[in-house]
Order: structure tokens, then C-alpha cells, then sequence
């Protein structure tokens, strides 16, 4: 009885300190993150570079290239009283941030509401994520996944700008 009694504690434990070492360790992937993200976007001059109506919606593009096959991508736009916005960060040409925020702001009003959700990424695979506000993410059916969509589609529409 003391044996099985034990091996509970000790198994107990064991799970207590995995959970808490993973939580570390995420942790530390997005400090790791931001850091990175935090210095390439020092190195940023955004600048519109395109205006495009791909899916019959007016978006601007704006586009920062830095060291390291880094760049970053953020498009923006604004229908019905909701400012849209999606920002990837690249660096050695794998996606490794992505953040994606709503906004609703009436027209000459300051924003009223927000929503916002930063993705952490490595190698095609989401690491992390953290959600702020009501939105997306409060839907039981949302899938965070959908963020790698959303990027292939972005960098499709990219290679369609005419340069």
C-alpha cells in the first residue's frame, strides 16, 4: 500500500513539474520572440508600398526588409467601422510572429473596442499565442492554426503586386 501510495506522490509530482517546466519554457519563447521581433522592427521604416483590392476590399500594404532574410509584412484596412489589421515577422525566412487585430472604431470617434491575438511560430508549427479583448478567439469553433493560412494567402497576394 505505502508503494502504490508513493508512486501516486511521485507521479503527482512528475506531472506538477512537467506542466510547470513547459509553462516556463513557453514562457521564454515569447520573451525570446518579442526580443527578436522588438529589434527587427527597430530596424523598420514602414512605408505603403501598395494599395490592393484583392477579395474586393481596399488594403494597404507596407513592407520592412532587414538583416537576416528578415522582413515583415503588415497589411491594414478599414470597412464598416472595423480597422483590420495582420503583421507577420520573418526572420532567416521562417514566419516566427503574427499578430492579427480588430478594431471597432466609428467613424471620427477614438477606438472603441479591441481585439488582438499574437501567434508565435516556429518552422511551420504554432508554439504559442496570447488573446487579448473579445473576439476570434472566444469562438468555441475558431481554430488558431488558421494563421498559416492567412499567411500563405498574404504572401500569395505579395507576389501578385506588380513591382
Amino acid at each position: 500500500m505505502y508503494y502504490l501510495m508513493k508512486n501516486r506522490f511521485l507521479l503527482l509530482i512528475l506531472i506538477f513539474f512537467n506542466q510547470t517546466s513547459w509553462a516556463q519554457s513557453e514562457l521564454q519563447i515569447r520573451i525570446d520572440t518579442d526580443s527578436k521581433v522588438k529589434k527587427s522592427l527597430s530596424q523598420c521604416y514602414f512605408e505603403t508600398v501598395a494599395v490592393t483590392t484583392f477579395d474586393s476590399e481596399i488594403e494597404n500594404w507596407e513592407v520592412c526588409s532587414f538583416e537576416n532574410e528578415g522582413r515583415v509584412l503588415k497589411i491594414s484596412s478599414y470597412k464598416n467601422e472595423l480597422y483590420h489589421e495582420e503583421m507577420y515577422v520573418e526572420i532567416n525566412g521562417d514566419l516566427v510572429y503574427a499578430k492579427e487585430t480588430e478594431k471597432y472604431i466609428p467613424h471620427n470617434h477614438f477606438s472603441q473596442m479591441e481585439w488582438n491575438c499574437q501567434f508565435y511560430t516556429k518552422k511551420g508549427k504554432l508554439l504559442s499565442l496570447i488573446s487579448l479583448g473579445h473576439g476570434k478567439t472566444e469562438d468555441e469553433n475558431w481554430d488558431p492554426i488558421i494563421i498559416f493560412a492567412m499567411y500563405s494567402k498574404r504572401l500569395d497576394e505579395f507576389n501578385k503586386i506588380k513591382k
